[in-house]
């Protein structure tokens, strides 16, 4: 469904960013008004790629219609990947996040 797309380029955004676009507007009404009359979201902390720019805005297209599937979005990923436009982390990249992050057990 295309907004499960809508839903991973939030999500994109909250891992990037490590906080939910609008996290620190806690009126509830507010927040509502903010996502009914205001442009997509976008990163605010971080500084992603371009291309990742473009596919978060892909997955953010106000237009249901016009938001890609996810078929589409998995190819889109896959050729960046493959184009190394949009680079995967290795094992080493992956262990030294999670030590950085996870608390010790």
């Amino acid at each position: 469904m295309n907004i499960d797309m809508w839903s991973l380029g939030i999500t994109i955004i909250e891992m990037m960013d490590r906080v939910p676009p609008h996290y620190a507007i806690k009126d509830e009404e507010e927040l509502f008004d903010i996502i009914a009359t205001e442009p997509s979201p976008t990163f605010t902390y971080s500084y992603p790629t371009m291309y990742m720019r473009g596919l978060v805005a892909w997955l953010l297209d106000e237009e249901p219609e016009t938001r890609p599937s996810a078929r589409d979005a998995l190819l889109e990923i896959e050729a960046h990947i493959q184009s190394n436009l949009l680079p995967c982390s290795n094992a080493q990249e992956m262990t030294r996040f999670l030590n950085r992050v996870l608390p010790e057990c």
